[in-house]
């Protein structure tokens, strides 16, 4: 852990920041206290899913956690 850090996460012209590369900046400090960013940024950052591959993923991963579910209540237990 980095004990302060100054972080730039604001909106850039030539490319965007990604939820991951802001996520990995802010994780390598002690704490909210310890971080100091040098301008506003876009909440988006945190509020949109990082991927459309890893969204779907978790959809269809959340499908099959449904399903095992509703099959082990049933007393299935065949989930071929």
């Amino acid at each position: 852990m980095i004990e302060c850090i100054i972080i730039d996460i604001g909106p850039t012209k030539r490319f965007p920041v990604d939820p991951f590369a802001a996520y990995v900046a802010l994780s390598h400090s002690r704490g909210h206290k310890t971080i100091h960013l040098l301008r506003d940024f876009d909440k988006w950052i945190f509020t949109q899913h990082p991927s459309t591959e890893l969204r779907l993923d978790d959809e269809r991963l959340e499908c099959l956690t449904t399903q095992t579910k509703d099959k082990y209540e049933m007393g299935t237990y065949n989930f071929v």
